[in-house]
């Protein structure tokens, strides 16, 4: 008896020892077995507008809008603003631009290069303190994510830390430096160097504290068989695109071109256009985005050869949509040969003649609001997502000295930002004399009608109402 219970408690010392070694130095991600996901991938994201950082010669260029019960909160530089009806006060100023703002409950939350902050009834506090380098903040899930080169950190409301992670690259190379994401049940939507991808989360079964994020590409792709080719020719669509890239082919190409020979089999998405703030939202679990086409000609769509052609186009003048599969792994749709998953997509507007380029886009009550630009100028758009019937609701006039700009500044970006009530506009000139770039912002209303100017360009209030032509 005495010997079982040496041996019985043996076993239960060695599985403590094996416990704890796996606890505090778990093993590589190479050992899935290892780890779990998250089975609630249902879960809904309270956060219905997004947030993004976009860089301007490395320094952050930001503008976020946030409604709450006391006002609209909105980021100017450095300064968080609040606005209650038409009156606008100075919540918070920093030595640094403000960026990542967002809320969990009732508490708002914004970044500087050193803190993310708190702002209740108490005021505004610290809550988490980076001490290097300065992280990419979103406000997302209910939680406060920290993004840093390949580290994942997520906090809650208290800025208590829930889990650290690190990113996993898998089949493919992810680099640091996120420029464009979502999050949804801790899955994280990220654009990187020209590619999407999903990074999906594996908790570690002994620490639930430790997580491996798992960076799976996932690329918009058409595809088209050659051996439909008779139902590829009674398809308007795919003779549109195939004359429009055959017309974009370079001369070299042309020369050796054989349409007997090849043929499109397959469109995708040129994912470098969606880097920019504001141009893709996530919306009843489909991706909108705008991006550039590239078509791909070849003699099967399973064979890359030198013989094939890869056509471009030069302007982000395509509105998409497609299915969003946070589940997605490595061997579902997974093109080894071209290391990517491809999913087929729709293209919703094709600016095709129409514009020069589309820019910032968001989506409100079944409507996506865009802004298009053209050789007259630049036009706030609106598009039904049921019937895509679009409707010009605004045409931008910066003629008024109101904006402050002098004829050393020209008209760089306009970024879109919307609340229940408004449609807010960052317009960024940029100034020759100082080489620096000057943000007013301009607020509309859901029909694009009574505009009217928040701050002009030298970050003053102004709160007046505009002329307008429409």
């Amino acid at each position: 008896m005495k010997k079982s219970y040496k041996i019985f408690i043996s076993i239960l010392f060695i599985i403590f020892i094996l416990y704890m070694l796996l606890y505090f130095f778990p093993l590589s991600f190479k050992y899935k077995f290892l780890y779990y996901t998250d089975k609630e991938t249902n879960k809904e994201n309270n956060i219905f507008y997004g947030n993004e950082v976009a860089r301007y010669n490395g320094k952050r260029r930001t503008g976020f809008i946030l409604e709450t019960l006391e006002g609209t909160y909105f980021i100017y530089n450095n300064k968080l603003m609040l606005m209650n009806k038409d009156k606008i006060k100075e919540a918070y100023t920093s030595s640094s631009l403000l960026y990542g703002l967002g809320k969990i409950g009732e508490n708002i939350y914004f970044s500087d290069d050193s803190c993310t902050y708190k702002v209740n009834v108490d005021g505004v506090s610290q809550l988490i303190k980076y001490k290097e380098g300065i992280p990419e903040i979103r406000i997302m899930d209910n939680a406060i994510y920290s993004f840093e080169g390949d580290k994942v950190n997520k906090y809650n409301k208290n800025g208590k830390k829930i889990f650290e992670g690190n990113i996993q690259t898998s089949d493919s190379d992810y680099v640091g430096g996120i420029k464009y994401m979502f999050i949804k049940n801790s899955h994280v939507l990220v654009n990187n160097l020209g590619n999407m991808y999903i990074l999906k989360p594996y908790y570690y079964l002994f620490n639930k504290k430790k997580v491996e994020y798992l960076s799976i590409p996932y690329v918009a792709d058409k595809k088209y068989y050659i051996n439909s080719q008779t139902t590829n020719d009674n398809n308007s669509e795919y003779i549109y695109f195939e004359n429009y890239f055959l017309n974009r082919m370079n001369k070299e190409d042309r020369e050796i071109y054989d349409k007997n020979k090849y043929r499109l089999t397959g469109i995708t998405t040129w994912a470098y256009s969606v880097w920019d703030i504001r141009s893709g939202q996530i919306y009843n679990d489909k991706f909108y985005f705008i991006t550039r086409l590239h078509g791909f000609f070849s003699e099967s769509h399973k064979e890359v050869s030198d013989k094939s052609f890869f056509v471009g186009s030069n302007d982000a003048i395509f509105l998409c949509s497609m299915k969003l599969d946070l589940n997605t792994n490595n061997s579902r749709w997974y093109d080894y040969e071209n290391d990517k998953v491809d999913v087929d997509f729709d293209i919703l507007y094709n600016g095709i003649g129409k514009v020069n380029q589309i820019g910032s886009m968001q989506i409100k009550d079944g409507n996506m609001y865009f802004i298009v630009g053209k050789e007259e100028g630049n036009y706030l758009c609106r598009m039904n997502l049921t019937s895509n019937n679009i409707e010009e609701l605004h045409h931008f006039d910066f003629s008024s000295n109101m904006y402050l700009c002098t004829e050393d500044m020209h008209l760089r970006t306009i970024d879109m930002y919307i609340s229940q009530e408004w449609n807010f506009f960052y317009i960024d000139f940029y100034d020759e004399s100082t080489d620096k770039l000057k943000t007013a912002i301009l607020r509309l209303d859901n029909n694009g009608k009574n505009p009217v100017l928040v701050m002009n360009t030298e970050g003053e209030v102004v709160m007046k109402p505009l002329e307008t032509d429409k």
